[in-house]
């Protein structure tokens, strides 16, 4: 499963996101509102702006301007990349205190050890010598560890890791304590919006040397579990892309392909009657594994901070996700429905031309 991180920054439009198995297709920022009697203006995609007139512009406007689709989507992506951050900042912290944890340690027991033992105390010579050389190796590696961490700048490092983290911190609580409640007692998502817009962009902007393994492991961390809403966006992103297709035949050979990947894996979550025993075994098996060899193995990253940030705007936004692939579904199941009544009739109207000029030809 590979993972990219898509970021566009500019005065109007903020689409940051993690995007997952992306898919060739266009992305058009502004949208034209047709689709509402008395919405009138442009939208800007992630964020959600309009404008409308009379009262049923008044009722869309009051949807845009809290949580409508696209503000979710825009709060949920900077939650992502903030827990992205929180989780890779956390990792890191561990990393470079340890370090410094385990200096302090050698110095310690090296200047006790010292302290101790006293060479003159040694009645042998080889004793002394012996020890000699000891105490020579461990001065000698506590003073390259203590010059290693002040030319990496590891305690400077340690603290801007830190603050760095502790302002993330508090950009995710301000958005996720908002999504917990009711939404009739929420702020407006649109002003929450507009309101940290700077500050997200000013973190964006702090660039920290972090190594690619302690990225890579904090990535893992958050979506090891989040299977289930990885699928749904990646579903909604190839019916999206279905849907805008203006070609009827690719349009009908895309749908066509993605039916018959849906009933393969339906089948494969599905078995037969033949199949299930052999399904009961393997899927007996596979919890047998995960109780045996991964019990509590991920208790500390459920209960993280990140984690729990990005579960919270998650199970938000997979809500919305659903509703609107059923809504984009039936606009599908219509559209193909359509073009295969035209498409029969069309082959009708060419069999019974064809028919006459053959019965032309026949009386000539």
């Amino acid at each position: 499963m590979n993972a990219t991180m898509n970021e566009t920054i500019d005065d109007d439009h903020i689409n940051i996101g993690i995007i997952e198995d992306q898919e060739p297709c266009v992305y058009i920022p502004i949208i034209e509102n047709k689709g509402v009697k008395g919405v009138t203006g442009v939208g800007v995609a992630g964020v959600g702006v309009t404008e409308v007139g009379g009262a049923v512009g008044g009722k869309g406007r009051m949807l845009e301007e809290n949580w409508s689709g696209d503000n979710l989507e825009t709060l949920s992506q900077w939650i992502q990349i903030a827990t992205l951050q929180i989780e890779v900042l956390d990792l890191a912290i561990r990393y470079y205190r340890s370090i410094v944890r385990k200096n302090v340690l050698l110095g310690l027991i090296f200047s006790t050890a010292s302290g101790s033992i006293s060479l003159s105390q040694m009645n042998s010579r080889e004793q002394r010598f012996f020890f000699n050389i000891i105490f020579t190796i461990l001065s000698f590696t506590v003073a390259m560890f203590t010059g290693l961490i002040k030319i990496y700048q590891i305690q400077e490092r340690l603290e801007e890791f830190i603050q760095l983290k502790q302002e993330w911190v508090g950009f995710s609580v301000i958005i996720t304590t908002e999504v917990q409640l009711p939404v009739n007692e929420r702020k407006r998502a649109l002003e929450l919006i507009t309101k940290h817009k700077n500050k997200y962009l000013d973190l964006l902007k702090h660039d920290v040397d972090i190594p690619s393994y302690i990225k890579s492991r904090a990535y893992k961390n958050l979506y090891h579990d989040k299977q289930h809403y990885l699928d749904n966006l990646k579903k909604y992103k190839k019916l999206k892309e279905i849907h805008s297709c203006t070609d009827d035949q690719y349009f009908l050979r895309e749908i066509e392909v993605f039916e018959k990947k849906e009933k393969k894996e339906q089948k494969e979550n599905n078995p037969d009657e033949e199949q299930w025993w052999m399904f009961c075994c393997i899927q007996y098996k596979q919890i047998y594994n995960y109780l045996t060899n991964h019990k509590d193995k991920y208790i500390g990253e459920k209960t993280a901070l990140s984690n729990i940030f990005l579960t919270v705007i998650m199970e938000e936004e997979d809500e919305q996700l659903n509703s609107k692939i059923v809504e984009l579904w039936n606009n599908i199941r219509t559209r193909q429905t359509d073009l295969k009544i035209k498409l029969k009739e069309y082959n009708m109207y060419v069999s019974s031309k064809n028919n006459l000029e053959f019965d032309s030809n026949i009386v000539l």
